[in-house]
């Protein structure tokens, strides 16, 4: 939280205008923005005032780098460098980035390996290409209005951090620390002009980066596989609690998009394999955080995760069956969804 809570309104304001359409299109900015308002309150004081970002599930490219050159995969049982085509695709997705945001005349001012991620689940639409992750600039607490200096600054920041991807974690990277001949791959050219554009502090805006190196970007990228390699899956994912963390946990909240009466109906049907107390109109808080949740089930769990995660997963059939494929999606849309106060509460 800011100490001055008019740049925690500030940078909610923000986030939201920039993920609007632009020009009547619709832009899928989720696709290269990470950071998501879910919800915000706004009052005279910064105690009660907050913002609220959807996680992003994945490692910051610093982290996804380390397990793909240090740790052994499950799925190889050896290390595996990140692909040239993969950097290729943080490329696209961080040029997408930057050239969108400055398009709307701001900067993000926190270029680096470790505000970016990979999001393995978006959700607002399939992922940008192919299955792959999309790549994000996760956190925009410190992004102000862009000038010449501040759009050469991310500009050289962008570079610096292709510059270390490559060098660091990339399989060109790894061959050139093997001695091996790699002066021909694009990827190894790329990284020669980019030294050189730093070495010599020439000025390069995100107009030209993008006029020298999208196309080419563009080609090498399609020479990927249609299905993202398990091995660089697994060293970017970052779930937030595994099974263990799940049986340590004393409470899970999940929050579902029908209608509480209906999430009712089907936790009645399930009572053989849950103990549920369904109540309404709860009181929630004290004082100002004081709530009333429209419907709360409270659901005892006593076995293990995959089966708990089993009976999550039929809801969604439960759903279709009682609508049909067709009409699921339309009766999303006709029903009134759950506000923030409406979730299911499941103690250990």
């Amino acid at each position: 939280m800011h100490a001055d809570n008019s740049l925690l309104r500030w940078e909610g304001i923000s986030m939201c205008s920039l993920h609007q359409p632009v020009g009547g299109d619709f832009v899928e900015t989720q696709s290269w923005l990470g950071s998501f308002e879910t919800k915000s309150q706004w009052t005279g004081e910064p105690e009660s005032s907050w913002l609220c970002l959807r996680p992003q599930f994945g490692r910051p490219l610093s982290e996804f780098g380390w397990y793909t050159n240090t740790v052994d995969n499950p799925a190889t049982r050896a290390t595996r460098p990140i692909d040239s085509f993969f950097v290729w695709h943080i490329f696209l997705s961080l040029l997408e980035a930057l050239s969108y945001i400055h398009s709307r005349n701001v900067t993000n001012n926190n270029v680096c390996l470790q505000n970016v991620v990979l999001n393995l689940y978006p959700v607002h639409a399939p992922n940008w290409f192919r299955d792959w992750p999309d790549v994000v600039l996760a956190d925009f607490s410190t992004f102000r209005q862009m000038s010449e200096q501040s759009e050469r600054e991310e500009v050289v920041a962008f570079l610096w951090l292709m510059r270390a991807v490559v060098e660091k974690y990339s399989d060109v990277g790894m061959l050139r620390k093997a001695g091996v001949d790699v002066t021909t791959t694009p990827l190894f050219v790329f990284l020669g002009e980019v030294e050189h554009y730093l070495e010599m502090e020439e000025d390069m805006t995100m107009a030209g980066v993008e006029h020298r190196w999208k196309a080419i970007a563009l080609t090498q990228r399609e020479r990927g596989p249609q299905i993202f390699p398990e091995a660089l899956l697994w060293a970017g994912r970052n779930e937030l609690i595994d099974a263990d963390g799940l049986g340590r946990a004393r409470a899970i909240v999940c929050k579902f998009e029908k209608r509480a009466d209906d999430f009712r109906a089907y936790a009645r049907a399930m009572t053989d394999n849950w103990p549920i107390v369904y109540r309404r109109n709860v009181e929630i808080g004290e004082g100002r955080e004081r709530r009333i949740a429209r419907g709360l089930c409270t659901i005892k769990i006593s076995r293990a995760k995959a089966y708990f995660l089993g009976d999550i997963g039929g809801i969604k059939k439960y759903t279709e069956k009682r609508y049909g494929e067709a009409k699921y999606e339309e009766a999303r849309e006709d029903e009134a969804g759950l506000d923030e106060s409406d979730a299911m509460e499941v103690d250990e």
